[in-house]
């Protein structure tokens, strides 16, 4: 529910909730009733954001979910629905991964520990082999405090403008925060009046020919095309890590990629500009 309701949010459409939410009842039925606790939980949620965000069913279908169908998850609990399967198995994406294995897969314990670190536990070796990536900061202990005078401070002006906006870093991975008031609970957040603010609109209709947007909010894991070369109707143009899913982006239109504005490791928003391609 937290990463479904920040995802809405983040393309302006948290108001669709209940609607997301009774989608998740198809999917998981097309999917042959998955227990719903991580990672199946978070594959039927991507998939169902991905069906009301696109307005159409199945229209982009992320990576895992095609691990899923093909079987690299396990048997599920009841058959998949025969369209899905059909659906998902005639991707060019499907192709890709019929010989897949994860990466290491082949190696001994040995070899992994040599790459690794000798000098980890089991556990750590676990942890490090099934959770990739940067090594949790593990904050400082505080040392106590020298007791000094207390300065009386003068009283806060009411027209102090305090900072609203901040970066939290969150394990290596950094996150723009805003804070807003809420009076009674009537008030709405910054984020729902940026939406809805006209200049908005105004920019998503200044779109250059041939963009290519995002489409979700999230981290750009790979550029899949460059610029000069040629790309089709539906050619995959770039991965995106959204809601824990590769998602994929694929071209709405043929033609040479003029120029890429996102790169490698950015953090995007939805209404962000991929690449142009004319």
């Amino acid at each position: 529910m937290t990463n479904l309701t920040r995802q809405l949010r983040e393309v302006g459409m948290e108001h669709r909730l209940e609607e997301v939410l009774e989608e998740i009842v198809l999917v998981r039925k097309e999917f042959g009733y998955p227990v719903m606790g991580t990672p199946f939980s978070q594959i039927v949620g991507a998939q169902a954001v991905e069906n009301v965000i696109s307005g159409e069913r199945y229209k982009g279908i992320p990576d895992e979910v095609i691990k899923y169908v093909m079987g690299f998850y396990g048997k599920p609990a009841a058959p998949i629905d025969q369209n899905i399967m059909d659906k998902v198995m005639s991707l060019p994406r499907a192709k890709e991964f019929l010989n897949w294995k994860p990466a290491g897969y082949d190696k001994s314990v040995e070899e992994i520990r040599h790459e690794m670190g000798s000098g980890l536990s089991d556990d750590e070796l676990l942890l490090k082999i099934l959770i990739p990536g940067k090594s949790v900061k593990r904050a400082k202990p505080k040392e106590a405090a020298t007791p000094t005078a207390v300065k009386k401070t003068p009283p806060v002006s009411s027209s102090i403008e305090f900072p609203t906006e901040f970066n939290v870093d969150v394990d290596g991975e950094v996150f723009n925060v805003k804070v807003s008031p809420v009076w009674g609970g009537n008030r709405k957040t910054e984020r729902a009046m940026e939406w809805e603010r006209p200049e908005r609109a105004n920019r998503l209709k200044e779109l250059p020919s041939g963009a290519v947007l995002c489409g979700m909010a999230g981290l750009v894991l790979s550029i899949e095309t460059k610029v000069g070369a040629h790309v089709n109707v539906g050619d995959l143009v770039a991965i995106i890590e959204a809601m824990k899913m590769r998602r994929q982006v694929n071209s709405p239109w043929s033609g040479i990629v003029k120029e890429v504005r996102a790169h490698e490791g950015e953090m995007v928003a939805s209404e962000d500009i991929l690449m142009v391609v004319e």
